[in-house]
Formats: C-alpha cells, structure tokens, sequence
C-alpha cells in the first residue's frame, strides 16, 4: 500500500509541475496577441487645479475613453504620470474619439469624485489637454489640443538604459529578454524608442535590428514581459503544490528505508 502511494504522490508532483509550464505557455499565447493592439497617448496636466491630484489615499487620476472599436468602464482606468514630462497619460485604443478625464474613487472604483465635460481626442501624442478651474453643470472644462514637444519618457529612458552596455546584452538570452520588452511597450513608447539617439550613430530602432541579426532573435516570435493578474499567483501555488508531494514522496522513502 505505501508502495503505491509512493507513485501517485510522485507521478502527481511531476504532472503538477509540468501544468504550470502548461498554464505559463497559455499566458504566453494571450500576451503575444495583446501585443498588436495600436494605441494613442492621451497627455493630461491637472496642475490649474491643484486638488485634483492631492488626495491620492482616496481619489486616483482616472480616464474614461469611448467613441471607438473599444469603451472603456465607468468611472474610467488610473493614469500614470511621468516625471520627465510632468504629465499625466494613458494609452488608448487608436481610434478612440473621445475621453473624459476623472478623479476615480478609491474605495468604489465605479464611482468619480469629479469629472471633466466630454474631451475630443482627434489628436493625441504629441498634444496633451489641460484642466481648467472653470466648470460647466458641474464639470470641469479642458482645454483643447495644446501641441508639445514630449521629452523621452521615464519607461522608454529605462528601457534605454538596459540596452547601453556589451555587458547587458552579451547572450541571446537577454536579448530575448530585451526584445520582450520591447514588445510590451505602448505604440507611442515604441516610435519614441525607434527615433531615439541610442550613441554610437544607431537610433532604438537600429540597434534592436543589430541584435535581432547577430544573435538570430525576432522581436514578432517573443512574447510580452507583462503579468496577466492573478497567473503569477496561480504558478507560485501550483509550483507550492508540487515541491510539497516531491517533499512527502522524500518523506515516504526515507520511513520505508529506516523501515
């Protein structure tokens, strides 16, 4: 009897162990897919109106985009800043038309403090839209286009850095890493990084060429470096799983030999 319970409980922690591979490969696949999407940057500068971002611990900068292929839930998503252009931003679907920026509520998510009227998005990335004290039933009032010259943002700069030395990228491991990366990167993040003077007279988007031919990697076969919620923890625990029966296998052997 404790013969055959050794079986299972190693033929189990083995099939456990390979279905978290299983279950990582079906991320993959979600991820690679993802990655085409084409998107727009929306820049927001709340600075007029000061509170709008001064109470992080119960509101968060929030966006509601529709008028598209793809509509966003109310009360919107959280926009990031960026500390190299001191603006808020959020990727959107390319052919989103409109936007209504918002202070979500923390504990109720599908709620807003406050809004803004309905803001046209007709041009983006290179414009961003500024919040005004002046309201209209209510809701703020934004400006209209204003055109600006975006500086290399924090995530294309941090990106950058990772590919500036030999001894970075020096096997084709990391370049696959890199060239992951790099596919997870918005569609505004990905031009800003093509057209990006990297030194040595090569742009982002020539020296990524280089690497893909030297070490025979191509960005479109790798997936994107991002986490879908809730896998992480799912092959952390099936991972746990496994190592506890190796564990109890061990611990069976070792009974039947002292035995």
């Amino acid at each position: 009897m404790r013969k055959i319970m050794s079986k299972i409980v190693m033929a189990s922690a083995v099939l456990l162990s390979f279905g978290s591979f299983v279950i990582k490969g079906n991320v993959r696949d979600v991820e690679v897919k993802a990655a085409t999407t084409e998107t727009k940057r929306v820049w927001f500068s709340p600075d007029y109106v000061e509170w709008w971002t001064g109470d992080s611990a119960n509101s968060q900068v929030g966006i509601y985009y529709f008028g598209g292929s793809v509509e966003g839930t109310w009360a919107g998503v959280g926009m990031l800043h960026d500390s190299a252009n001191s603006l808020w931003y959020y990727d959107v679907p390319s052919d989103t038309t409109t936007v209504i920026f918002t202070r979500i509520k923390v504990a109720d998510p599908s709620n807003a403090w406050n809004q803004t009227l309905n803001v046209p998005v007709g041009v983006c990335n290179t414009y961003k839209y500024e919040l005004w004290n002046s309201e209209v039933d209510g809701k703020k009032e934004v400006s209209g286009a204003i055109a600006f010259s975006p500086a290399t943002t924090d995530v294309v700069s941090n990106f950058a850095a990772t590919l500036d030395t030999s001894a970075e990228i020096c096997n084709s491991s990391a370049v696959a890493t890199a060239l992951s990366t790099y596919n997870s990167l918005s569609t505004f993040e990905k031009n800003q990084f093509d057209n990006l003077d990297v030194g040595g007279s090569e742009t982002g988007a020539t020296r990524l060429a280089y690497l893909e031919a030297m070490y025979g990697v191509e960005a479109n076969s790798l997936p994107v470096m991002v986490n879908e919620g809730g896998s992480l923890e799912l092959i952390v625990t099936i991972g746990i799983i496994g190592l506890t029966l190796l564990g109890g296998f061990y611990f069976l052997n070792k009974k039947k030999i002292k035995g």
